[in-house]
């Protein structure tokens, strides 16, 4: 992948486990934390820290809100997305991107389409793979497929259930 594309999925998967364990955190707090604190240092140091977690909480919720609905939409609206690797000389690519959308307002799918010359280095490893095993000169790469299986991978990693829609 490409370093953007790594920078995004890594921020989106870093924000959605941040909002998943949120809540765990909070309720954490309230009932060990803030409890250990006051009898440690005193009522008035737990409810500064008590303060605290429900300032930090409200941008949190607003957060955990803004990101659910996000991936609503994403994965209502965005119906397909694949990139096309096509050989244009030994050392590099021609990366095409198409990313079909639903229109909310008209009902009607949109189509996106970039172009990209990558080197060699930058075609997914997975592409390089086939394209050089198969000796193809060119593949394509279902990304909206890879997005949602990379963060489900992470998701039981980390022991989540998470629901998505496809």
């Amino acid at each position: 992948m490409d370093p953007f594309t790594v920078a995004v999925v890594g921020t989106i998967l870093g924000m959605v486990l941040g909002s998943i364990f949120w809540p765990y955190l909070v309720d954490w707090c309230s009932k060990s934390a803030i409890p250990f604190i006051r009898r440690c240092l005193g009522n008035s140091v737990g409810d500064a820290f008590a303060k605290l977690l429900v300032w930090v909480d409200k941008p949190a919720c607003a957060s955990r809100r803004a990101i659910v609905g996000a991936w609503k939409m994403v994965t209502g609206s965005v119906l397909k997305m694949k990139s096309t690797y096509s050989k244009t000389s030994a050392t590099s690519y021609l990366e095409k991107r198409q990313v079909h959308l639903l229109d909310r307002e008209s009902g009607k799918q949109r189509v996106r389409t970039e172009e990209y010359e990558v080197p060699w280095e930058q075609v997914p490893e997975r592409v390089r793979d086939e394209m050089v095993r198969q000796g193809k000169d060119t593949a394509e790469v279902d990304v909206k497929e890879s997005l949602l299986n990379s963060i489900k991978d992470r998701a039981n990693e980390q022991s989540l259930v998470l629901e998505t829609a496809n």
